[in-house]
């Protein structure tokens, strides 16, 4: 039987990482931009469902939805489309839009159920620029950060596979402007050879050698609890 051979090179160096959820994560997705072509729209949707089982596995009974966000206080603004929402399930009588199946998603969640959003990212380095687009109004003409319509009781965060400069920079950035991102490798590209994509990924060891997924995880834990507190 044939076997698939991906033509493209993209080579992990572990920079002395020993974390198995951090490795299997890259692996597969190496695995993944070894073997697409055409890969933005695929590789997107991959990352976005790979993160979200993690959130799941680490916030058990907490749904995960991709959409935007609503303010029954202000209904005419929504917050933009966040790749994962972090949310208490929505009961009916609120009269939100159902979800597509019974296990989710969620298209539009009510700002008083969240307690964190996830944009995922496969290569990205900047964090500034995504923390200065607006929300949306019906005309498409608001005026209100993202940032701000989300308020202090959203984290915002920025999960990111590789970045094309120093990872603590892409990390120091998101801080900076109230976006907190974990960037999990550094990208190197090489000279393409006949259309054969050469690539080298070093993970990110982390600030005083915490990894980013660790920290990306207590973010979502302490958002949760922060939630709960408030509500509970």
């Amino acid at each position: 039987m044939k076997q698939f051979q991906p033509i493209h090179s993209y080579e992990l160096l572990d920079n002395g990482v020993t974390d198995e959820v951090t490795l299997s994560f890259v692996r597969d997705t190496l695995a993944l931009y070894r073997s697409l072509y055409q890969g933005m729209p695929p590789i997107g949707e991959w990352i976005q469902a790979r993160v979200a089982e993690l959130v799941r596995d680490w916030l058990p009974g907490w749904e995960v939805s991709h959409g935007q966000i609503a303010d029954l206080d202000d209904l005419t603004i929504q917050s933009r489309s966040w790749d994962l929402i972090v949310h208490r399930d929505i009961p009916q009588s609120w009269g939100f839009p159902p979800p597509a199946s019974p296990s989710g998603p969620w298209p539009l969640v009510p700002k008083e159920l969240c307690c964190a959003v996830i944009d995922t990212k496969g290569r990205y380095n900047n964090p500034v620029e995504y923390s200065q687009q607006n929300a949306f109004n019906s005309l498409n003409t608001c005026e209100t950060k993202q940032l701000e319509f989300l308020g202090a009781e959203i984290i915002p965060m920025l999960f990111i596979l590789a970045s094309n400069v120093k990872p603590n920079t892409v990390e120091t950035k998101g801080k900076n402007c109230g976006l907190p991102s974990f960037v999990i490798a550094k990208a190197i590209d090489h000279k393409p050879d006949n259309g054969k994509v050469n690539v080298e990924w070093i993970l990110n060891r982390g600030k005083d050698n915490i990894l980013p997924i660790s920290r990306f995880k207590d973010t979502l834990i302490l958002a949760a609890k922060k939630w709960e507190l408030k509500n509970n």
